[in-house]
């Protein structure tokens, strides 16, 4: 979709249902679907490649630091896959996983496994490092920005387990965990519990909760947290809400449908809902998702479900540097190339060599350092 709503393309795959996409930096869009078939569009919406991975799949997929792109289906197996669509390897996790698959900056996966009730600790390479059994079936998992991994499950536990496999604390609750965890500024974890409770939470790293927010709504989506500090959520009682940083409900809003998917926060602060029958975008309060270490279910607004050494510098450094000011402050500017060329837009991410530049049609041009000789900021 166009920023205003408008179909720009659209691709008809042969799925029932698909799942929510992620986008690495190229712009190349990568999704899976009940057709076995992993999918790979550029960015006009064509057919980049396609490939079997032998059984459905219900998730997001992950790309990694280097590029590599992460998917498991219900025979066991995760895969990992290159950007052309070779496949690196593939390795049995002994029951099928339904559950999105976080990476650390070293490149350690983390994947939940249904049947198993486990969080798996992965190399690159697709070595086991450690596994840690829970009680019931655990939710994705999302990672502060000490590294901590946090998960809920089933038998209404929740999580947090050192990047070296312990369980640094264990909390029970009133309810079941099914929706994920997000972390916000300061290491804050915020959960919701659970299946059939109606309650959102914060609780700071240790595990104390810092106070908590009765919605009277049921199954509540995945949070979404916006950087003026609003939680946003939803319900299948075709309900939004949006919840203030002390647990007081800011608005709520009803909507045509269950809503089914977990908020998602443009660039520009847009919330962008699904639901049974309709896509929404509600303008929001903020200028983008919170600057955190884990403020959306797939990490960013690409979901890529990735806090590689680029996020981790401009998300956590208190040192910070000129790109970074540009990145978290969402600061517009004209990049002046060598060869005179002028491109305008707002910096939303950067590494070693290139700069990724968001223009006033919503896409993400790559635009090497090397290239730049002059940015011009126009506007704070």
């Amino acid at each position: 979709f166009a920023p205003v709503g408008s179909v720009k393309w659209k691709f008809r795959s042969n799925n029932l249902q698909v799942f929510g996409p992620a986008v690495d930096k190229e712009g190349t869009i990568y999704f899976v679907g009940e057709d076995a078939e992993f999918y790979a569009l550029n960015r006009d919406g064509s057919l980049k490649w396609s490939t079997n991975i032998g059984d459905r799949a219900f998730m997001i997929p992950a790309i990694g630091p280097d590029g590599t792109i992460y998917v498991s289906n219900l025979k066991n197996r995760l895969y990992a896959f290159n950007k052309d669509g070779t496949e690196k390897w593939h390795i049995s996790i002994s029951t099928h996983s339904r559950r999105n698959p976080a990476v650390w900056h070293d490149g350690t996966i983390y994947v939940g496994t249904d049947n198993g009730r486990s969080l798996l600790a992965l190399t690159p390479v697709g070595k086991t490092k450690w596994r840690v059994k829970a009680k019931g079936v655990i939710t994705s998992p999302a990672i502060g920005p000490d590294g901590a991994i946090y998960i809920g499950d089933t038998r209404d536990n929740f999580y947090a387990v050192t990047p070296d496999g312990r369980v640094k604390w264990q909390k029970k609750f009133e309810n079941e965990f099914v929706s994920a965890p997000v972390v916000g500024k300061g290491g804050i974890i915020y959960l919701i519990n659970g299946g059939m409770g109606n309650k959102v939470y914060a609780l700071n790293p240790e595990g104390s909760i810092l106070w908590e927010c009765e919605t009277g709504d049921t199954k509540l989506r995945t949070p979404a947290l916006a950087n003026d500090g609003t939680i946003y959520t939803g319900s299948p009682n075709h309900t939004v809400f949006a919840i203030n940083s002390d647990g007081t409900i800011k608005w709520k809003k009803h909507v045509d449908r269950g809503v089914t998917s977990s908020p998602q926060i443009g660039y520009d602060g847009t919330i962008y809902i699904g639901t049974e029958k309709s896509t929404y975008a509600i303008e929001g309060s903020s200028t983008g998702p919170m600057d955190s270490s884990w403020p959306l279910l797939g990490r960013n607004v690409r979901n890529t479900a990735c806090i590689d050494e680029v996020s981790r510098l401009f998300d956590y450094s208190s040192e910070g540097s000129y790109y970074d000011n540009l990145v978290d402050n969402r600061v517009e500017v004209i990049l002046k190339l060598k060869d005179s060329t002028d491109l305008k837009g707002i910096i939303v991410d950067y590494n070693r060599d290139n700069l990724f530049l968001l223009n006033k049609e919503e896409n993400v041009i790559m635009v090497m350092r090397s290239s730049v000789a002059m940015v011009r900021v126009i506007r704070n």
